[in-house]
């Protein structure tokens, strides 16, 4: 009893604890047909990579059209500045100020019909750029939903991208806080691998329980209230590289064990 105990001295442990990345949800930000798919589950991708196109004849038949719509409005603003021009010229003597203000407003009218065609092919651009949707970060497909030839909307998911970084959220109970601090060292234990123990250290500690931040907190207000002990989430970082040969992907179960007796390293 007293052995067990030593050995624990100085440590909190839970496993109450699992690996965390970044998952992002790759959406389409216009609609249309797949095409082109460049990837399949589980592909690694770099940032910046295509993944997936849209049917682009649509969207370049509306760039077309903001072509001609500012061209359009260009000639229809030159013609607005000759006959302002003029006006001006011939002033009062052979014309009425109001034939003047009425040309100036005639170009002032053409001048913001092409700033609008300006912004209206800036637009149609942008639709016909996003027809190719590329990945925002280095990391794994995964989740892919996507077909060729099925009809996408904008915002639908089409797949997930799990991020490269890995860390660990370790939900502690608030009766093991007492001496933790950033900067801690942990040890962390993965369920999948039993072998397999990773180094880390204490990065934050969330400000607030759990259950706090749930989507129905509970509300203690209330005459048959129970005092529960509560978790509250720890981030701990990994210090080294983790093993390419094993798969840590967010979920996975993991034992975290934090150095509390040990000083934080600055």
């Amino acid at each position: 009893m007293g052995t067990a105990w030593l050995s624990q001295w100085g440590k909190e442990s839970t496993d109450d604890a699992a690996i965390e990345a970044h998952v992002i949800k790759i959406c389409p930000k216009v609609s249309g047909y797949i095409t082109i798919l460049h990837v399949d589950d589980n592909q690694s991708v770099k940032k910046g990579q295509i993944i997936a196109e849209i049917d682009p004849r649509d969207y370049q038949l509306r760039v077309q059209a903001a072509q001609a719509n500012l061209a359009s409005a260009k000639v229809s603003l030159e013609n607005a500045k000759t006959n302002a021009k003029r006006q001006l010229a011939i002033g009062k003597a052979a014309g009425t100020q109001k034939e003047i203000d009425n040309a100036l407003t005639v170009e002032a009218t053409a001048k913001a019909t092409v700033d609008s065609a300006k912004a209206q092919l800036a637009l149609a651009e942008k639709d016909l750029a996003d027809t190719k949707i590329f990945a925002p970060q280095d990391g794994v497909v995964t989740l892919r939903k996507a077909e060729v030839g099925a009809y996408v909307s904008i915002g639908e998911q089409l797949m997930m991208l799990v991020g490269t970084e890995r860390w660990v959220v370790a939900n502690f109970k608030e009766t093991q806080l007492t001496d933790m601090r950033p900067g801690q060292e942990a040890y962390i234990e993965v369920d999948a691998y039993p072998a397999l123990e990773l180094k880390g250290y204490v990065d934050s500690i969330q400000r607030g329980t759990g259950a706090r931040f749930s989507v129905f907190p509970p509300e203690n207000a209330t005459g048959n209230f129970v005092k529960i002990v509560q978790r509250v989430p720890v981030k701990i970082v990994f210090k080294e590289q983790l093993p390419q040969d094993v798969v840590l992907g967010p979920g996975l179960s993991v034992t975290a064990t934090v150095h509390t007796s040990k000083k934080a390293k600055s």
